[in-house]
Order: C-alpha cells, then sequence, then structure tokens
C-alpha cells in the first residue's frame, strides 16, 4: 500500500495526458496454492497539476490482474501483462485486455527470466486508438550477487 505518481514527460498530446497525478496504490499476492502465483497491482492517479491549459482532469483506475501457473523445469504460464483501466470522469477510456503468455526460468549466474504473451483487447469505449491484439516479450536479469552480505 502506497502512493502512485504520474509525471507528465510526453512531449505530444497524443503521448501522454499532459498532467502531474498522484493517488493511492495496493498490491497483493497469494502463493498459498501449489504451482501458483496470483496477485493484482491496483493504482488510481488524480491529476492536480498540468502542462497546459487545455489538458482534460484525470482520474482513472487501472487493475493489473497476475495469475501464473508452473508447469515444471523453469516453465511457466502467465497472465500478467494486461491492465484494466476505467476512467470515472465522462467521456474518460476504459479499456478491458486479456493476456496469456508463455516464459521460462534459466537458472545459473546470473538467472534468467524470458518470456513471450499475447493480448487482446476484449473490451474498449471512448478509446479511439486501442490496439486490439498485441505481443509482449520481456527478459529479466537477476543480479543477486550483488545483494549478498557477508
Amino acid at each position: 500500500m502506497g502512493p502512485t505518481f504520474v509525471f507528465p514527460t510526453a512531449t505530444s498530446k497524443f503521448a501522454g495526458e499532459g498532467a502531474w497525478q498522484v493517488g493511492p496504490a495496493f498490491a497483493a499476492v497469494y502463493t498459498g496454492l501449489p504451482g501458483f502465483v496470483i496477485g493484482f497491482l491496483l493504482q488510481n492517479p488524480i491529476s492536480f497539476a498540468y502542462t497546459s491549459p487545455d489538458r482534460p482532469s484525470q482520474n482513472t483506475l487501472a487493475f493489473q490482474p497476475v495469475v501464473l501457473f508452473s508447469l515444471g523445469d523453469g516453465w511457466y504460464l502467465r497472465s500478467a501483462d494486461a491492465t484494466w483501466l476505467c476512467g470515472w470522469r465522462r467521456d474518460s477510456p476504459s479499456l478491458l485486455p486479456l493476456s496469456l503468455g508463455l516464459g521460462r526460468v534459466i537458472p545459473g549466474l546470473p538467472p534468467m527470466n524470458f518470456y513471450v504473451s499475447v493480448q487482446w483487447m476484449a473490451y474498449h469505449e471512448n478509446a479511439p486508438i486501442a490496439p486490439e491484439w498485441s505481443i509482449n516479450f520481456g527478459i529479466t536479469i537477476a543480479f543477486s550477487q550483488f545483494g549478498k552480505r557477508d
């Protein structure tokens, strides 16, 4: 639990909201089911200052569900890339994407995590620029030797 911040760094009106935003954030993870990791990230940034007078105020709930299932030997299924958005203001966008992917953790020094996932936009409203399909690739390298203390 804590704050979330959005900083207006886009130089184009089409690339960002042009508003300084702050709001609450909450995350939780459950690992009580064997082979599963289930969790979510919930954020609701609210605008309080703007980069120009013609920018609309912002108040959007963002919910990112996470479900991972271990297949064994370092392989796993994942649904962790889709962020559901619900705009609280009139004519704000609402988006409901769904994702499914496959990943593998390769042990070693350093351990590496590779994944690929597909995302489909199941629902969108007031979002003229919303991709119907997208593919995400990712790699995470854990530099665990830097965290060791003697």
